[in-house]
């Protein structure tokens, strides 16, 4: 998808497996971004942030304000508490990040 929209996705691991970013994986994407420059970095709602508080301090790049959501959904009378709501709020999420 995000080859669609002239996007590169990069992160720490590439499934969600609870792992907390190993030294190698950090580095990498520390290096990765600060050749590709992007504005921000955005942080999933259900991780731990430290590793991509790592990441921010190293690169430079800061960690947008609001987290994306990767794979639940908010409880009844949260702001993504539907799949369409979700899917809206990740989209608002990252278009505001990437326009900054």
């Amino acid at each position: 998808m995000t080859n669609t929209y002239g996007l590169r996705e990069a992160y720490i691991w590439e499934i969600d497996t609870g792992e907390m970013g190993t030294t190698d994986q950090i580095k990498n994407l520390v290096d990765l971004l600060k050749e590709e420059q992007p504005l921000v970095v955005f942080l999933e709602s259900n991780v731990d942030p430290k590793p991509m508080e790592t990441v921010s301090n190293e690169s430079g790049i800061p960690i947008y304000e609001k987290p994306i959501y990767s794979d639940e959904i908010g409880k009844k009378g949260e702001e993504v508490d539907s799949y369409m709501k979700y899917l809206e709020y990740n989209i608002d999420i990252i278009e505001d990040g990437l326009s900054e």
